[in-house]
């Protein structure tokens, strides 16, 4: 009878097949045709010797599968000579492969400023054909998640791709899978004792969790889906102390901000500071991975900046970024300041 509820609560959360937008490019065509801008000037372009490095990375890397090498050599290309239009779509493919949407999109998106002339012809085509790819790639991990035993990192892409696509009442069906998977694991529990049940009652704290961080996600959007308190006893029954409410909300707060708005040094810091105080040491690691993140922008942007004034700015961003992030990952237990560094 369980098994039958979270199925029709799925099925009921699918969401309804969409016809192909209209206007949109294959994102994924390695052979599409792309314009040059007028900007372009094949002289210069030459000159550059971008042509010959591009090209041997095209080959070499991003044909072969290797998509943070790809996107680093792109990313280089564009410093050297920037109005070559077809690096710019190739790097924002090396994204996509890379599991990173958002920096797909702030890349055409970013390309769209410097060439604004091909905005109409190639780069906004190309943003719908990328939304077409996440609704496909969601649809895909939607079918894996509803039939194969995945964990919470599953969980939390299926419902990052539901959000980029805005695909909310999808979104909504994760958190209520999310919720299944944890009244499913307090079930097993009250069979368990000793450290079996402590474990048990464990991951179910961590299934309500991510099913709480996504609702809060969605409710920035404006977007209410009702708590489910059917496994409040088992939480209640957690071992250890009870984390300090006040705490465990300026965390969240700033979980939020990081994700989805501008957030400065300072935010970066308290939420690892904060992390780090109630012990989720693997959460506190993810903001490093965030900062790489903002590094990896800030670094586009100082290497498409237009002025000189610019140039020191994100400079001088990098720099502070850099540092912390530096000091983040040395205050991680068993890390060092250079593991995992950013290209």
């Amino acid at each position: 009878m369980a098994l039958f509820l979270f199925l029709a609560t799925v099925l009921a959360a699918w969401p309804q097949p969409r016809s192909e937008e209209a206007g949109a490019l294959d994102f994924l065509n390695d052979r599409l045709y792309i314009p040059d801008s007028e900007r372009f000037s094949d002289a210069d372009y030459i000159d550059s010797g971008v042509g010959l490095t591009f090209g041997v990375d095209r080959r070499l890397s991003y044909a072969s599968g290797n998509y943070e090498e790809a996107a680093a050599r792109f990313e280089e290309a564009i410093q050297r000579y920037r109005y070559r239009s077809e690096i710019w779509v190739f790097l924002a493919r090396s994204y996509y492969h890379m599991k990173a949407p958002d920096r797909a999109r702030q890349t055409l998106e970013q390309a769209a400023e410097v060439m604004p002339d091909l905005r109409e012809r190639l780069w906004t085509p190309l943003l719908k054909g990328l939304l077409q790819e996440i609704r496909r790639r969601a649809e895909n991990l939607q079918v894996q998640v509803d039939y194969y035993t995945l964990g919470p990192d599953d969980y939390l892409s299926l419902f990052r791709l539901y959000l980029f696509a805005e695909e909310y009442r999808g979104a909504s069906g994760v958190i209520a899978g999310a919720e299944a998977r944890a009244r499913r694991t307090a079930d097993l529990a009250g069979t368990l004792t000793g450290e079996g049940h402590r474990r048990a009652l464990a991951e179910v704290n961590r299934w309500h969790a991510l099913a709480g961080q996504f609702r809060a996600e969605l409710a920035l959007r404006g977007i209410s889906v009702p708590a489910d308190s059917t496994v409040n006893d088992s939480l209640a029954a957690s071992p250890g102390p009870a984390p300090d409410a006040e705490l465990l909300e300026q965390v969240r707060l700033l979980q939020l901000k990081v994700i989805f708005y501008p957030a400065t040094p300072g935010d970066y810091q308290r939420l690892f500071t904060g992390l780090l105080a109630l012990g989720r040491e693997e959460q506190a690691a993810t903001v490093v991975r965030f900062l790489d993140e903002e590094i990896a922008r800030t670094r586009l942007q100082l290497e498409t900046a237009a002025t000189l004034q610019q140039e020191g700015e994100f400079q001088a961003a990098l720099d502070t970024l850099s540092r912390l992030r530096e000091r983040l990952q040395a205050a991680l237990p068993g890390q060092d300041s250079t593991a995992h560094a950013p290209p």
